[in-house]
């Protein structure tokens, strides 16, 4: 199987293509610097975000896409949503592959219950954060549009972790602000989802 992995280069994608690469699946990393990306062995390709042929080349070529890209950076504030639409046209000429996007569990989603201590943060949020919280947003109202095969991962808080702890993902279960989840956490549930199709065109939160 070869997948395609947007971001590989950050915290999550580089735990992301470890554990890929652990399963010997062939990755085609995309990534905006390749001085700070070292391939670990044969089975990992790099592609530079920046050029158009071999992005499409690369998505194209895979089997499944997971976009790990993250908005926080201040040059790169609408990554996601810059993403999904270098991503859409593509996918949508062939639905059945499968995209998983990762996004913080502030971003609201149409289908989304909310309580009375997110009724009140997000607002907050909004003022700390505005850019980052409207580019996580935009997306999934991007994918909602589409008739292509996602999901997205919506994660609190991440910390450094070396231990893989028990974890479960909920749709109508919101993390509260204060909770924790470990990179190595996300990482796997990430990959778990290729093969998950209880989540389809939704966005679970972990937990």
């Amino acid at each position: 199987m070869r997948l395609t992995v947007f971001g590989a280069n950050g915290k999550v994608g580089r735990l992301v293509v470890n554990k890929l690469i652990q399963k010997n699946y062939q990755i085609i990393a995309v990534v905006n610097n390749h001085s700070n990306f070292i391939p670990k062995n044969n089975l990992i390709t790099l592609v530079n975000l920046n050029n158009e042929a071999d992005l499409k080349q690369s998505i194209e070529s895979s089997d499944a896409v997971i976009s790990v890209v993250s908005s926080w950076k201040k040059n790169n504030r609408y990554s996601l949503s810059h993403t999904m639409k270098l991503l859409i046209p593509i996918l949508s000429k062939n639905p059945s592959k499968k995209l998983i996007s990762l996004t913080g569990s502030d971003a609201r989603d149409i289908n989304d219950n909310f309580n009375i201590i997110n009724f009140f943060f997000h607002p907050i949020l909004n003022l700390i954060a505005k850019d980052v919280l409207t580019d996580s947003e935009n997306h999934l109202k991007i994918l909602h549009q589409t008739n292509i095969n996602w999901t997205v991962l919506r994660s609190p808080t991440m910390k450094n972790s070396s231990l893989m702890k028990v974890f479960y993902l909920s749709i109508k279960k919101r993390p509260p602000i204060w909770h924790r989840v470990s990179r190595i956490n996300v990482a796997t549930a990430i990959i778990e989802l290729l093969d998950n199709q209880e989540f389809n065109q939704k966005a679970p939160f972990i937990f």
